[in-house]
């Protein structure tokens, strides 16, 4: 009887670890299977992700820069594909977030900070270039060898140390107090005295370099402005700068968006306004919209737009060619002749009786001609032809007028900076979301359903090309 007991003793103990051991080891198996199965969804909800996000708006991307889907894709060929633990598990997908002018303004900053100096850079290249082109079709140039300006290389040698050949300018100086052209040369003073300013502030001009050394600035030496520039774009890169951002939502409007004109004329040759990359704004938008002009002005018609931006091009040139008028002699000169036959004539006709003052008619004639010119100025511009920035007769001809040419995005460039991002932005993203055909989507949510679990993965775009 004692032995039946503890044999029932021992089998009811065994019962009992066996039960703990079963359980356990079934909380284990169902660990590692749920473990299992959240591995997988997220494999496959990753790689369905990532196919999903590769269908961005090819057409945003190539002439914009933006990452953008244009419509929530239901394709899930790639989960059914990969899906290896459930046939009966159910995936979906939402917009998790849309384009906004926060987004918006953070992509152009990351799309600007290394194209923002080459556009700069291609600009001043451009008008140097034209004024190169200038020079050498001139006479003096091409009558003169190669010889004859031997003495431009000398004069980049003296260039590099200023120091060595302030004795030559004090010499001068010296001279022309000797000579003293009856007061004549105050200008030629007053050079001497800037020279002299110059050369003392060089000397005492120094910045420190990310590596902590101090580097002297030498203002007759291009190599200090080059690495000048290398201190200046790595500590502006370094922090975030709203000016700097500012210029970049202000170069990425003026050049990455299309304009009322069709075409451009360069040389002489007419060809299509293109962005950047090259690609003509006519290929990008299959009809002329007029988006720069929107973006300045915010006007929903076209055609307001485009008068609103004409508008504001035509007061700026009628007030730089009337004071360009005022400064110059010529136009002075002539405006006083075309004055005196003018009063002559009316006091003749009225025999006396109606005398009008030489210098008023003067300046109502300046400004006569001044507003022609405006008007004329704003019709090659509209037309894609270049005018120079001062109808003076020292600066319109030659070099130095072909370097100040202006065109027509130029000035809507430069209209733009007194608008605020803001403004800009959220008209950005209204043309962005008229290429798109809706809402721009930037991050998604999928959501995959099996059985009594469900599973949740984000993803979005977080770099920019």
């Amino acid at each position: 009887m004692k032995r039946s007991n503890k044999k029932g003793s021992i089998i009811i103990f065994l019962s009992i670890v066996l039960s703990a051991v079963i359980l356990v080891q079934t909380i284990l198996f169902s660990g590692v299977s749920l473990r299992y199965r959240e591995i997988e969804a997220r494999r496959t909800m990753q790689l369905q992700s990532e196919y999903i996000l590769s269908k961005y708006n090819e057409k945003l991307l190539k002439n914009y820069g933006l990452y953008g889907l244009e419509r929530t894709i239901s394709d899930f060929s790639v989960f059914e594909k990969t899906n290896r633990f459930s046939k009966d598990a159910v995936l979906s997908c939402v917009s998790n977030e849309k384009l906004s002018e926060e987004h918006l303004e953070k992509m152009i900053s990351e799309y600007m900070t290394l194209r923002y100096p080459t556009i700069m850079l291609t600009d001043i290249g451009s008008r140097i270039a034209g004024a190169i082109i200038e020079v050498k079709s001139n006479a003096i140039y091409q009558n003169g060898g190669k010889k004859s300006f031997y003495w431009m290389s000398q004069l980049k040698t003296l260039m590099g140390d200023p120091e060595n050949w302030m004795w030559a300018i004090e010499g001068i100086e010296s001279l022309v107090d000797v000579i003293d052209f009856n007061d004549k040369l105050d200008e030629f003073y007053e050079f001497i005295d800037n020279f002299k300013m110059v050369v003392e502030r060089s000397a005492t001009l120094r910045f420190q370099n990310p590596n902590g050394s101090e580097q002297k600035l030498n203002v007759f030496n291009p190599a200090s402005f080059t690495q000048l520039l290398e201190v200046l774009t790595s500590t502006i890169q370094g922090s975030d700068n709203p000016a700097l951002n500012h210029l970049y939502v202000n170069a990425y409007a003026g050049n990455y968006f299309d304009s009322r004109l069709e075409s451009i004329h360069i040389d002489g040759k007419s060809i299509p306004e293109t962005n950047p990359y090259g690609t003509p704004y006519t290929e990008i938008n299959s009809t002329n919209q007029s988006d720069i002009e929107y973006l300045l002005t915010g006007a929903n018609s076209t055609s307001a737009a485009n008068f609103q931006a004409a508008s504001l091009i035509f007061l700026v040139r009628a007030i730089l060619n009337l004071s360009s008028f005022f400064l110059d002699d010529v136009k002075l000169y002539k405006a006083q002749g075309v004055a005196e036959i003018l009063c002559l004539t009316v006091a003749l006709l009225s025999a006396g009786t109606v005398v009008i003052d030489p210098v008023s008619a003067q300046y109502v004639i300046l400004l006569v001609w001044a507003m022609a010119v405006s008007f004329r100025d704003v019709d090659h511009l509209k037309s894609g032809k270049s005018v120079s920035i001062l109808h003076h007769s020292k600066v319109e001809d030659g070099a130095l007028g072909r370097a100040l040419s202006t065109d027509y995005r130029d000035y809507i460039t430069f209209f733009l900076l007194f608008v605020s991002d803001d403004k800009i932005l959220t008209r950005m993203l209204k043309i962005f979301e008229r290429i798109n055909g809706g809402d721009i989507t930037v991050a998604i949510r999928l959501e995959l359903k099996d059985q009594d679990h469900a599973y949740f993965l984000e993803d979005g775009y977080d770099l920019y090309k």
